[in-house]
């Protein structure tokens, strides 16, 4: 049995039972409720579901009937009585009203079919395959495989974002070295309108066991073959979250009144809190994922480990045993973040005075000189990560990233209009003059009030080819040219000849502003 829900697969299922669409009769006086109790020795049908499809595949309630219908009379050995029970008995799960369906499994049948969800039993609700990651996308695919308890031959098979009837194979194609280029590979698993599995148009598969039987024997045009399926996360267990938790400040979930949801962060969202007598923003954490956990709560203790004035405040952490979520509790910016602030403001015609932009940078770089005096890497330092108290206070957010410099287990998600060139080429490369690159970017930002840094580039890798053949962004029209000349050292190609933040700080101070901290024009 075809555990795939698709089109092909509902093509092939429904030239079967079209000949039994048409004859297949409604619920009215010809077909009355039947007396069940004469036919006690007729087998209740039983629908379990194998795969929830990634959208609707039926909308009316006569096409399922014509399906259990052509079900009903091909397992029913030709007794009418049999037949009509079956057919009543199925009739009584249809409903005009149809929502999320599953691919079913009829054990009356024993054939495959589609219902609605309400109508099945929770103790038949669907068990995925080991193979199948049902909600991962490319980069968290990437992510896992690149993690060390995997190598050569691991795989993950997931619903292709951009096509609907078909899967994509993402599969390591080395052990060791993850991060280079070329060491996880994307396919594509086509299917046809017979339900078969295939790479290429030469082999074909009846079944997904099938398929992976063979390319685990022949790498059939991949890199190479398939060795086993990356292994899936248990679901969480309490103390050990409550392990992974300690040396952090915790409270109740009780203590938290939910006010207003604020906006998504990297692992859920991030709501506006009460907490006792003080708001707070708490950011949630909705994945099993060991993974996305582990970032979660590293996040949370990078806040704790690094304090600064120019840094968001940590507040505690906390863990809902009855919804399995963790929540990370942070000091509220009441302005939000500072792409918004600044892109509000244009809209409505507002420029800030050059003093201000330099406010707002100076404080920046006050948490970065933090940051670089305990060798620590951000790598995602731009506006949107960087958020607004009073209008008067700014501090540098988002800690998912941050890494210490000498541990470099790095991600391969990284904003590219913001990397430096060394870090797009190679994922190993980010460091403190990385992050100077990013401040550069930054400051285009502020200056520009907002505007997207390459606003002329809407292809990521225009600018990754921009960026890597040397140019550097040019200059807005708003900023001033002295600013602009201390922009450009942070964009020096060579890392090792840019300023660190501090020196950085004292050109800003000694070229632009005067003995009172004005802006020397």
């Amino acid at each position: 049995m075809g555990l795939c829900c698709s089109r092909g697969f509902l093509r092939q299922f429904r030239s079967a039972s079209q000949n039994e669409m048409n004859s297949a009769p409604p619920l009215d006086s010809k077909h009355p409720p039947i007396d069940i109790k004469e036919h006690q020795q007729v087998p209740e049908p039983s629908l379990v579901a194998t795969m929830k499809p990634d959208e609707p595949v039926l909308q009316h309630s006569a096409e399922l009937r014509a399906i259990f219908t052509f079900h009903a009379e091909n397992s029913a050995a030709g007794n009418n009585n049999e037949i009509d029970l079956v057919r009543h008995r199925i009739y009584q799960l249809i409903d005009s009203t149809i929502d999320e369906w599953y691919r079913v499994y009829c054990n009356v049948t024993q054939q495959t079919g589609f219902a609605p969800a309400k109508y099945l039993q929770p103790s038949n609700l669907p068990v995925q395959p080991d193979w199948f990651f049902e909600d991962m996308d490319r980069a968290k695919a990437v992510e896992i495989l690149q993690l060390s308890m995997h190598g050569k031959g691991n795989y993950i098979i997931r619903n292709s974002s951009g096509r609907s009837n078909c899967f994509a194979l993402s599969l390591r194609c080395v052990d060791d070295n993850p991060y280079e280029r070329g060491a996880i590979k994307h396919y594509i698993i086509n299917i046809d309108s017979q339900g078969q599995y295939f790479l290429n148009e030469k082999n074909r598969f009846k079944s997904m066991d099938d398929f992976l039987r063979h390319y685990a024997d022949h790498s059939g045009g991949m890199e190479v073959s398939l060795r086993a399926p990356c292994a899936k996360e248990k679901p969480l267990i309490p103390n050990r979250i409550k392990r992974d938790m300690a040396g952090l400040s915790q409270i109740s979930p009780e203590l938290l009144q939910w006010v207003e949801k604020l906006g998504k962060g990297n692992f859920g969202e991030v709501w506006k809190c009460k907490m006792k007598c003080r708001d707070v923003a708490v950011k949630t954490l909705t994945s099993e994922n060991a993974v996305s956990r582990q970032e979660f709560l590293r996040e949370a203790e990078n806040m704790n480990k690094y304090r600064h004035p120019n840094l968001v405040e940590f507040v505690c952490v906390s863990y809902n045993e009855r919804d399995n979520k963790l929540y990370l509790v942070s000091e509220l910016m009441n302005g939000g973040d500072l792409h918004a602030y600044l892109s509000k403001r244009r809209r409505n015609n507002v420029r800030f005075h050059i003093n201000y932009m330099l406010k707002i940078a100076l404080q920046i770089l006050d948490g970065m000189i933090y940051l670089e005096a305990h060798n620590v890497v951000h790598r995602d330092l731009r506006a949107q990560n960087v958020l607004v108290g009073n209008e008067e206070t700014f501090k540098i957010s988002d800690f998912g990233l941050l890494i210490d410099q000498e541990h470099k287990d790095v991600h391969s998600k990284f904003p590219i209009r913001w990397t430096a060139p060394e870090a797009i080429r190679d994922s190993t490369k980010f460091s403190t003059k990385s992050d100077v690159w990013s401040f550069g970017i930054l400051m285009i930002e502020i200056v520009s009030m907002g505007v997207n840094p390459y606003p002329d580039m809407h292809n990521h890798k225009d600018v990754q080819r921009f960026v890597t053949q040397g140019h550097v962004h040019p200059m807005p029209d708003e900023c001033p040219v002295s600013l602009y000349d201390v922009i450009t050292l942070c964009w020096r190609l060579e890392p090792e000849k840019r300023p660190n933040f501090e020196g950085l700080k004292h050109t800003l101070e000694d070229s632009l502003l005067d003995k009172d901290g004005q802006y020397n024009e």
